[in-house]
């Protein structure tokens, strides 16, 4: 039997119980499907957003997650899971929790698109398409 104690606010939890769940449901898939796993691979069938669609979308999401995603956009290839919580002081499941915001408001705003942000689990980084980083940046320097 396996316990499993998850603390923190609602977001934080809801997010590391979503996390541990995809990491479960890929490592299941990789016995019968081909090697990329729909966790990965889910938004590249998905056409982008469009950069007005980023700036409106970063436009509703929360100060925390503003705060990431424009971290995020300056190492846009490839940010590791630990380097981006170091570089905004906080721990993994509070980055998780603040990055849910966006992926509601995501798909409550464009429900055919593609996730701003890639997560890769199994390397444990994150990247963005570079077009995607450009709109986060120019949002960055209308809000300064």
């Amino acid at each position: 039997m396996v316990e499993i104690i998850i603390k923190g606010e609602p977001e934080e939890v809801y997010r590391t119980i979503q996390i541990l769940a995809q990491q479960d449901h890929s490592d299941s898939s990789q016995e019968g499907e081909k090697e990329g796993s729909q966790t990965e691979d889910e938004g590249v069938e998905k056409p982008p957003l469009s950069k007005d669609e980023v700036l409106q979308l970063l436009s509703m999401i929360t100060p925390g997650a503003l705060k990431i995603i424009r971290e995020m956009a300056k190492h846009p290839t490839l940010y590791s899971f630990d380097d981006l919580q170091k570089a905004v002081g906080l721990s993994g499941t509070a980055v998780a929790g603040r990055l849910s915001s966006i992926g509601h408001k995501k798909n409550k705003l464009f429900p055919g698109k593609a996730d701003p942000i890639i997560r890769d689990y199994s390397q444990q980084v994150y990247r963005m398409l570079p077009e995607i980083a450009e709109a986060v940046r120019d949002f960055r320097q209308n809000q300064s």
